[in-house]
Order: C-alpha cells, then structure tokens, then sequence
C-alpha cells in the first residue's frame, strides 16, 4: 500500500551511488541509462549531487555577517563599545561591506557549481518516464549484486541529510570513522554493564544486604529494616530498580544517535532512527533482562558474578530462575 500511494515523482525516481567517473553528469548517466541499460529513451530528468562545501562554508559567512549587521543596528551612539571603535555609524558601513562581500561570494559559487561538471559526486536522483522503469532499475543494479553502479529508493526528499552526500575523505578515512563509531557503541556497551550490575544489586534488599552486610555497624540495619519495615522494604524491592533503570536507559537512545549520526554516512533521518531503534533494542535486551536477572540474585552480586565465572554454563538455569 505505501509503495502503490507513493506519489510522483519520487514513485519514479532512484538514488544511483558510485557512478563511475566520466558518467557522473546529467547527461552522461542519462545516456548511460538510454542507450547502454535499456537502448530507448526511459529517463526524464537527471540531478547529479554536487560539491557545495565551499558554498556551505560561504553561507555561514553571510549568515554571520547578517547576525553582527543586525546586532549593530540595534545599537545606540551611546553604547561605549561602539563609541570606542568608530560610532555605529561606522561599524554599520564595514560590516554593510561585508556583508556584500559575502552576499558576492555566495552567488559566484552559486554560478560556478552550476555552469561547472567539475564539483559533481558519485551520486544522482534519476526519475525515470515510467515506473517500471526504476522498479527495472534496482533490481538491476541492487547492492547485493556488486555492479558498476548501485540504485535504491531514495529517501523523502525532507528526509534526507545533504550532509552525508558531500565527501568526508577516502574511502579509508570513511572506513576507519565507521569503525570508530563501532567502538563507541561497543565501549558504550562495556560502560554500562558495571552500572546496571549497581542497579540489580540495589534493586531487592536481600540483594543488597548479601553485598554489603552490616557495613560495619554493631546490629545489621538491612535485616532490622527487614524485621521492623516490611512494607518499606516492599515498596523498594518493588520500585527503586525499576525507576533507575528506566531513567538510565532513557539516555542510550541520545548517545546512539550521538554515534550515529558522527561517525556514519546513512543519508536520511530515518535510516537513524532505524539504526537508533536497532541498537536500543539489543541494550534493552542485555540491561533490562539477562544482566539484571543475574544481578538480581539473592546471593549477592559479587558472589553471582563469582559463581557464573567459574561455571559458565549455570547462566541458563538462573536465568530461567
């Protein structure tokens, strides 16, 4: 039903990755597509992605010079700083120059990206005349398959991270920041293991009075408590784990997207919610059921963590428990 309701263009349209050099022009791919794949003309228009690094970096120069232009006309005569360096006057007109000078600039990087093949990237949008054109089209050239190019459904055009498209190194430096990205999910993983181990130990009282004992005192406060406060210690076996846990698993879903939108090229917002959605499930899995079922034990963290060690397979029969 979502594929039949997709509306037009975008029902027609593909995203083309790794165009080879040469073909990477509107009219080079829309050739390649007409003459080499299907020998008739199928496509209608061709989009290929530009480098536009230097026109971001001058649009955050004008945007800048309009923020300080602004800021100096809201000023008075009065104000000493503006006294100190000229009078407003005179801070409006170099700031008004440049400004021009930036407004300039972005429209000289406007023209030369578009008259120039020079800037293209690797990556289009194609829309095709007919849809059976571009379901053709990725099934031809599917990831899976290795061909010269790769064709997807492209994302939602509100979708999409423009970011991701521009180049961010050779293909070893995206390769190694992938991998660095890896790592911080897995050192997340390995951080949050002793904390929730904390919060299964502190979750039942008989847990915690196991680990720690009488803390030093004469008479032992956790079986005092138990004796004389039965509802109490209720109330925390019943609530304290679960309010802390859920609030620390609250903040992995920030420190993921953290992750991922750093150190991966995924292109569209839904991709990392996807990812996002992902990784949370599996820390929901591990924290939330096998760790906190073997912290939880009545034995004591450190004597559970003690005992599992030196008979491994016992976890299956306590988690059972």
């Amino acid at each position: 039903k979502w594929l039949r309701e997709m509306p037009v263009p975008r029902a027609s349209t593909v995203l083309v990755e790794d165009i080879p050099l040469g073909k990477n022009t509107d009219e080079g791919l829309k050739s390649y597509f007409d003459e080499e794949v299907f020998g008739k003309g199928v496509v209608k228009t061709v989009y290929v992605v530009k480098d536009t690094t230097d026109l971001s970096t001058a649009l955050q120069r004008l945007r800048t010079a309009n923020e300080m232009l602004n800021i100096a006309k809201s000023g008075t005569s009065r104000d000493a700083v503006l006294k100190a360096i000229g009078g407003t006057s005179t801070v409006e007109s170099a700031l008004l120059a440049g400004q021009m000078a930036a407004q300039q600039q972005v429209e000289t990087l406007k023209e030369e990206i578009n008259k120039t093949d020079a800037l293209n990237l690797r990556t289009a949008f194609v829309t095709f005349i007919h849809r059976r054109d571009a379901a053709i089209v990725m099934r031809l050239f599917s990831q899976s398959d290795r061909e010269e190019i790769n064709v997807s459904l492209p994302p939602a055009p509100a979708d999409i991270i423009w970011e991701d498209f521009l180049p961010k190194g050779s293909a070893q430096v995206q390769h190694a920041r992938e991998s660095l990205g890896y790592f911080f999910v897995a050192l997340l993983f390995v951080l949050f293991v002793p904390i929730v181990l904390w919060i299964a130990a502190i979750a039942r009282w008989e847990s915690l009075h196991a680990t720690f004992g009488n803390v030093g005192f004469g008479q032992d406060p956790f079986a005092y408590a138990q004796e004389h406060y039965p509802e109490q210690v209720a109330l925390w076996n019943g609530l304290v784990g679960t309010v802390v846990l859920t609030a620390l698993m609250t903040t992995v879903p920030s420190f993921l997207m953290w992750i991922f939108s750093v150190f991966l090229v995924l292109k569209s917002y839904t991709h990392q919610q996807l990812w996002v959605q992902n990784g949370y499930f599996y820390f929901l899995v591990v924290f939330v059921l096998l760790v906190t079922a073997i912290g939880s034990s009545d034995f004591g963290l450190l004597q559970t963590v003690t005992f599992l060690v030196r008979n491994p397979l016992e976890i299956f029969p306590r988690l059972a428990e």
